[in-house]
């Protein structure tokens, strides 16, 4: 018998709410959402049980004044409460005041903590753009007239309960901190993050937002200090970022130094790094040729003038 049928039994679930709401056993409580963090996340009769019984306000609960490792251990059981793709999940989480705990976590946790909570936010904010969305065809009138000021990371007005927009939640600083810690599993969680503010219609606006808040220069030292997968992953975002004229405008020198040494390793390196580094740095390159050409027709009018 498995251990979700075993759960389904009479009282069981009962039993481990139980356990998650027993703030004077440590170890029970630890035990309880460990186990719940890893039963799978497909059962959604389970999820939903749990919701009915209190799992999730134990959990959040947990996350207010467990210690840290039940704490770590909470966050972890609180992904299945939030699947990305269910909307209404995310939003019952944030009214239970989710987010300012996240952001705790960001400034204050523990690694583990850390980089979940970091991982948390980046599944909550990948759910804004189509949020921004529906607000704008609701309130559009409304807002037009009421000078509303605009996020602009996503072109709409934003709040944390109605379109969980990080920005408004104050999460980048804390986001941008784990870049400088030079910490691999935070580092890589918070990029991946910061990588839902560039979005593919309007990508200068995220990147934008990351060079006002100075996330670009500890983003581009990642390619000297970090691991293969870290790397890769900052290339991604860089990839983004540098679809603005912009930000090659700003960054370009500083990323080539970086670029070159990964597109020069040697034949036994990583050729898929490799392969985005050069992709990276094409997109520099596009823009350095555009600039040359209008210096070159520049030149050439100037000339014929004089003639």
């Amino acid at each position: 018998e498995g251990v979700v049928e075993y759960l389904f039994r009479p009282r069981r679930l009962e039993a481990l709410v139980g356990f998650l709401e027993n703030d004077e056993n440590n170890d029970v409580q630890v035990a309880a959402a460990g186990l719940l963090a890893n039963l799978p996340k497909s059962e959604r009769k389970l999820t939903m049980q749990l919701i009915n019984l209190g799992g999730l306000e134990a959990i959040v609960n947990i996350l207010k004044n467990g210690t840290m490792d039940a704490k770590e251990n909470a966050l972890s059981a609180l992904f299945r409460f939030t699947d990305p793709t269910d909307i209404e999940s995310q939003r019952d989480l944030v009214k239970r005041g989710i987010y300012p705990l996240l952001v705790t976590f960001l400034n204050t946790g523990s690694v583990t903590a850390k980089a979940r909570a970091a991982a948390f936010i980046g599944d909550l904010s990948m759910s804004t753009p189509k949020l921004t969305v529906a607000s704008k065809s609701t309130f559009s009138w409304c807002f037009r007239s009421s000078r509303a000021s605009l996020c602009s990371a996503h072109g709409s007005v934003c709040n944390v309960n109605s379109t969980f927009c990080l920005l408004e939640a104050n999460a980048l600083p804390g986001l941008i901190r784990l870049l400088q810690e030079e910490v691999h599993a935070t580092a890589y969680e918070a990029i991946q993050t910061l990588s839902t503010l560039v979005l593919e219609d309007f990508p200068q606006r995220g990147a934008r937002v990351l060079h006002e808040s100075n996330a670009m220069r500890p983003l581009l030292k990642i390619l000297n200090w970090g691991s293969d997968s870290l790397k890769a992953e900052a290339l991604g975002l860089l990839e983004k970022v540098f679809v603005s004229k912009e930000m090659v405008d700003y960054y370009g020198s500083t990323a080539r130094l970086r670029l070159f040494g990964l597109t020069g390793m040697n034949v036994y390196g990583d050729g898929h790094l490799r392969r985005k580094a050069a992709r990276v740095l094409s997109l520099l390159e596009r823009y350095s040729r555009s600039r040359s050409s209008s210096s070159s027709i520049t030149a050439v009018v100037s000339e014929n003038r004089r003639l």
